[in-house]
């Protein structure tokens, strides 16, 4: 009577009747509800369980396996459990990291090699990285459940000779020629039960009820290349040794915290949909290794060693991001999922038509931005010679300069925008630092600018700007100090290829730049020294006869004269063509340039450049030398 009691129990909570515990407090007894093995060992009922000598799972095996075999004994079976261990009804999730990242694995083939042993071959995906793995299962034990269940209302009882469970051994070892590769090796446990034919088949007679699993395995994952073990787990409806990952009570259910470790089917979804899109329209998607080695020479971004990030940021003012699994930026803020004008969730033909609409542009955008970073295809050439913005982005703010006529064409649109007082950084130094500054780029702008006089403003407002920014700038003072040395050869070449401008030494550009320089930096001149000028005697000349104006320059000019010049810790200030601050700006004067003040009156004075050009400034931008 006690144990038909205890059924009874045990059948009012597998038979859906409305009550649903927490996962921590669910399954210990076999394929029914954990909760099952808390009710069997509440008083009488694990007074009879004792009384009737249930063994337990051997000592060597983890805690979860004894845990979930306490109902059972040891038992001969001599069955072919392949069809059980290869089971499609219901693909097994999985998790691997401290972070329980989202696993799946997926048996292409199991076939039995020996009474107790079973080939293996399967692959392994953690965000989109596929690996393939070749291994054996090694059945370790065989038991039978004491006592065994019979379904909701009793529905199986006189249709099963006995329910059981078997345990093993598995190792699997991925191809060590694929990216993230390594070997899973750990515990399974499986649940069958013997039909009156004595045919041992997949136990889901509890498929229905809360809390119910079968082909469970855990252990841990090590790398090939970094020896690292991580732990990992996986089965069909619920996962062993999961922590707080799953906090469903009915099925399986993500923690929310954990989502974002690609348990988000979203995100995968609309990689598969990049990816595709990318393929048909031409891009040859690069190894792993080889994105990676792009993004830092790029970039300066360390991806991960295996594909995990779906959107991982590039720079603070950029707001595309890095799609590892599809080895492609997505330059798109926002998803292909975010679609705030469609009513209800977007589906996947949603998803797709987005990115195929012309309307919009994204599409070809996508394709564009990557053929020509990763894949340096010419084809991608006549989009940025339609679009100047993104020809400027491209070639100023993402470093890429594989492409001469690209940055001819970039250097040639950026003249008509304020690129040179907004960007500095991204123009002067490549966002990898170890590669220093961007000489070779600095090169082209100057050689465009230095062919007009007002297209040599653009390089002016670059350099002073620099001046404005250098002690902010995080990069080692000798690669400033390199960049800086650069900047003046040029202006000194600009001077000496116009010398008809130079009426005055104090009105040649690389004497004014220099000057700003001394007076807003004075350790340079320093560092300078110390390195020998790097070798260029024209630069240590010029830098001592502004040093020694500097220090006699009261001596040098007439008493009786004043002499006024720019000082803006911009770098550079606006002439305006009436005292006003919106009045509109006839050019961008230097600072420390010198400027002849015509009237002083008011808060604007009127004053005149060393090209002859007159106009306004604030009084607060003029001083006295």
């Amino acid at each position: 009577m006690m144990k038909k009691t205890c059924m009874l129990l045990l059948a009012s909570v597998l038979g859906g009747v409305g009550v649903a515990l927490p996962y921590e407090l669910q399954a210990k007894t076999g394929p029914d509800f954990a909760v099952a093995g808390r009710y069997l060992a509440v008083g009488d009922c694990l007074h009879e369980r004792e009384q009737e000598g249930v063994s337990s799972a051997k000592s060597d095996f983890p805690e979860w396996i004894r845990d979930m075999t306490a109902d059972s004994r040891t038992v001969t079976v001599d069955a072919d459990f392949s069809g059980i261990l290869s089971a499609k009804d219901d693909p097994f999730i999985g998790f691997i990291g401290s972070d329980y990242q989202k696993l799946k694995i997926d048996f292409i083939k199991v076939q039995r090699k020996g009474s107790n042993q079973y080939d293996v071959t399967g692959t392994s995906t953690v965000r989109q990285n596929l690996s393939h793995f070749h291994g054996t299962i090694q059945i370790l034990d065989n038991r039978e459940f004491i006592h065994p269940m019979y379904g909701v209302d009793d529905t199986m009882e006189g249709k099963f000779k006995r329910r059981g469970c078997s345990v093993g051994k598995y190792r699997f070892e991925e191809n060590r020629n694929e990216a993230g590769s390594g070997v899973f090796s750990g515990y399974l446990l499986f649940f069958w039960y013997q039909t009156p034919q004595d045919t041992i088949v997949y136990d889901d007679i509890f498929a229905d009820a809360d809390g119910y699993c079968n082909n469970q395995y855990a252990g841990t994952w090590q790398s090939y290349t970094t020896k690292q073990s991580k732990k990992c787990a996986w089965g069909q409806y619920r996962i062993p040794e999961s922590g707080d990952l799953d906090v469903g009570a009915a099925e399986f259910s993500v923690n929310p915290k954990y989502l974002h470790h690609g348990w988000d089917e979203r995100e995968r979804t609309e990689t598969e949909i990049l990816r595709d899109f990318m393929r048909k329209n031409g891009y040859k998607e690069p190894s792993y290794q080889e994105f990676r080695n792009k993004c830092l020479f790029l970039f300066g971004v360390s991806l991960n060693e295996s594909p995990e990030d779906y959107a991982r940021s590039i720079l603070p003012h950029v707001e595309y991001s890095l799609n590892e699994p599809a080895r492609l930026m997505f330059t798109n803020a926002e998803g292909l999922f975010y679609q705030p004008e469609v009513s209800g969730a977007p589906t996947e033909a949603a998803a797709r038509r987005m990115l195929a609409t012309k309307e919009n542009g994204l599409g070809d955008q996508l394709v564009a931005y990557n053929k020509l970073l990763f894949n340096d295809d010419d084809a991608a050439l006549a989009y940025f010679g339609n679009h100047p913005d993104e020809a400027i982005e491209v070639v100023y703010n993402l470093d890429y300069e594989g492409k001469p006529a690209l940055t001819k064409k970039a250097i040639a649109f950026a003249h008509q925008t304020d690129v040179y007082t907004g960007f500095t950084e991204d123009i002067l130094f490549y966002h990898n630092k170890s590669r220093g500054f961007r000489k070779n780029f600095i090169a082209d702008i100057y050689q465009y600018c230095c062919t007009d006089k007002k297209k040599t403003e653009d390089f002016e407002y670059l350099i002073y700007s620099y001046i404005g920014a250098y002690k902010q700038l995080d990069y080692k003072p000798e690669v400033k100090d390199e960049c800086l040395v650069y900047l003046i050869s040029c202006l000194m070449d600009y001077d000496r290829k116009h010398d008809e401008e130079v009426f005055d030494l104090r009105y040649a550009k690389s004497y004014q730049f220099v000057s700003n320089v001394l007076t807003s930096n004075p350790d340079i001149a320093k560092r300078l020294k110390a390195k020998n000028y790097y070798n260029n005697k024209q630069l240590e000349e010029l830098m001592n006869i502004v040093a020694a104006s500097h220090e006699d320059e009261a001596d040098t000019y007439d008493a009786n004269m004043v002499w006024y010049h720019i000082v803006d810790p911009d770098g550079y200030c606006n002439l305006r063509e009436k005292g006003s601050p919106s009045a509109k700006i006839i050019k961008r004067i230097a600072s420390d340039s010198p400027v002849d003040v015509i009237n002083s009156k008011g808060d604007w004075w009127k004053v005149k450049t060393s090209d002859g050009t007159t106009g306004y400034v604030h009084k607060s931008r003029i001083k006295k030398y």
